[in-house]
């Protein structure tokens, strides 16, 4: 579902444009950070299918959504979150 909604938010974005994703951050093992590992609980027990994902994982819907120019940031007010933006290519000349 969250691919789908990151290929929709991509076709839907003008050329140019970005799309951005924000999530808790989470190590590709998942060993942690604490703060993510315990949101991912908190998701696994009171959604149908919720997860925090890995950075990686967020990398490569933008990828596969055909978004360009990705960007990995930080937060100073939330430290324990990761922001990943990629930008829809302009269409050929």
């Amino acid at each position: 579902m969250c691919a789908r909604l990151v290929t929709a938010a991509a076709r839907a974005v003008a050329p140019g444009g970005v799309v951005v994703l924000k999530d808790l951050r989470i190590d590709d093992d998942r060993a942690g950070p604490i703060e993510g590992l315990l949101f991912a609980l908190n998701m696994a027990i009171y959604t149908e299918a919720g997860d925090v994902y890995p950075t990686a994982q967020l990398r490569r819907w933008l990828i596969e959504a055909g978004l360009v120019d990705l960007a990995e940031r930080r937060l100073a007010a939330a430290p324990d979150a990761i922001v990943i933006s990629g930008r829809r290519p302009a269409p050929p000349r």
